[in-house]
């Protein structure tokens, strides 16, 4: 596989310096490109190394456009990380899977396969499911009954998507990942936690991505929602009935407690508990290992266990890294108080001695 920088400039809408008929036959990171890649350099340090080394192009943000080399072929980019993005989508060769259906799959009665449909081995496929054309469904797959799968989705091996469910397209599912588990319900009766049925669904939108070993659990009643293009990490966790927002990002290891809802374009970054009936407003940002519940504000950027405003965070934070120097300035002027006052003590009697 092979282009031409004028092609890519094309592919990508960046503009080209240097030999636009260069060809590009692979892509590599900076520091492992060799003659052929093209590469990335966001700022000076990598564009630096980018000079030490040969490849055939390097893409470029507008502002190193005054530092390129005369000797080199640049694509420079409003945008470099999206461009850099659509050049690796060229060369991503894809699920490494033969046309149509493994005979070692057990396909169900009343299956319905789009066209260009491929299925693994050892997948299974529940009665009455729907597949939608060009979907990928790799080795060990198993999906429920009354499942619909849309087009040009690719689920990776041994992930699992339970009865009644519904995936958009060009939904990404990786390996581990579990849509449709029960969500966590249960009652206290006064002698023993009874379980409360969870007889809802889960609905992934189109341009969904959830990373190996997440799981999106099912509702009690309705549906738990992920809504278009959001990107969910490994290891992520969203409880029933939650309704996540359109282009959110939530990061490894965090949890989504049941009921709470996310507007659309939150970043949750990793480790962060969200309790469940919480409501974040759209665009918010909550820092790493962070604790949040209640309602927050649209916009808002949060920190700290319990979640508050990121900046009166910080500050706290500083005054506490300072306290053992405070407490030792506080011991020293407990120190000098009482000497003052032992010192006042004694003038005291002085006077009334005479």
């Amino acid at each position: 596989m092979q282009f031409t920088v004028a092609e890519l400039s094309r592919i990508t809408g960046a503009s080209v310096v240097g030999d636009a008929s260069t060809v590009v036959t692979g892509i590599a990171s900076v520091g492992d490109s060799r003659p052929g890649d093209i590469t990335l350099a966001l700022d000076q340090r990598r564009l630096k190394i980018a000079h030490s080394r040969e490849q055939a192009a390097v893409i470029v943000p507008l502002d190193l456009r005054d530092q390129l080399a005369e000797s080199k072929c640049y694509l420079v980019s409003a945008d470099p990380k999206v461009a850099f993005a659509r050049v690796l989508e060229l060369f991503d060769p894809g699920i490494n899977l033969p046309d149509g259906v493994s005979p070692l799959a057990c396909v169900s009665t009343g299956v319905k396969l789009g066209p260009g449909v491929r299925i693994g081995p050892f997948a299974f496929l529940g009665p009455g499911s729907e597949i939608g054309a060009d979907t990928v469904i790799s080795a060990g797959v198993y999906i429920g009954a009354g499942v619909r799968v849309g087009q040009r989705c690719v689920l990776f091996p041994n992930c699992v998507i339970l009865d009644r469910c519904e995936i958009g397209d060009r939904v990404r599912v990786h390996a581990g990942c579990v849509i449709g588990a029960d969500g966590f319900g249960y009652t206290f009766d006064g002698t023993r936690h009874v379980k409360i049925p969870q007889i809802g669904r889960v609905v992934i939108e189109d341009d969904v991505e959830l990373g190996a070993n997440s799981c999106v659990d099912r509702a009690t009643t309705g549906v738990t929602r992920v809504r278009r293009g959001t990107k969910i990490d490994n290891l992520v966790q969203i409880g029933h009935n939650c309704d996540i927002g359109s282009d959110c990002v939530i990061v490894a290891q965090s949890g989504v407690g049941g009921s709470s809802e996310l507007g659309e374009r939150c970043i949750v970054t990793g480790q962060v508990g969200i309790s469940d009936h919480t409501t974040v407003g759209p665009g918010t940002t909550i820092m790493a290992k962070s604790v949040v519940a209640g309602k927050v504000a649209a916009g808002s950027v949060l920190s700290g266990v319990p979640a508050r405003d990121h900046r009166t965070e910080l500050k706290t934070k500083s005054m506490l890294r300072r306290l053992p120097e405070l407490l030792d300035e506080v011991d020293r002027l407990g120190r000098r108080v009482k000497e003052l006052e032992e010192r006042l003590a004694d003038a005291s009697g002085e006077q009334s001695s005479r």
